[in-house]
């Protein structure tokens, strides 16, 4: 599945992490794969927030920032 990324430079990190994922996968490294893995997960959260930014009102932002902090916590 393509994923469109809003802006350049979040799809050339994208591109950077897709090639340290392939590598990580190739050489048998998994803590290298998932840590490139959640890496690709926040790419694609942060692309997201951005194209929807100007739907999201101040409460969905609040709820989104306390989620961002309970998992940053854990």
């Amino acid at each position: 599945m393509a994923w469109h990324y809003s802006t350049a430079e979040l799809a050339r990190k994208a591109r950077t992490v897709t090639a340290t994922i392939a590598s990580a996968s190739a050489h048998g490294n998994a803590e290298a794969h998932r840590e490139a893995r959640a890496e690709m997960a926040a790419l694609r959260i942060e692309s997201t927030i951005r194209s929807e930014a100007g739907y999201l009102d101040e409460d969905r932002l609040n709820r989104l920032a306390d989620l961002m902090f309970e998992v940053d916590q854990k």
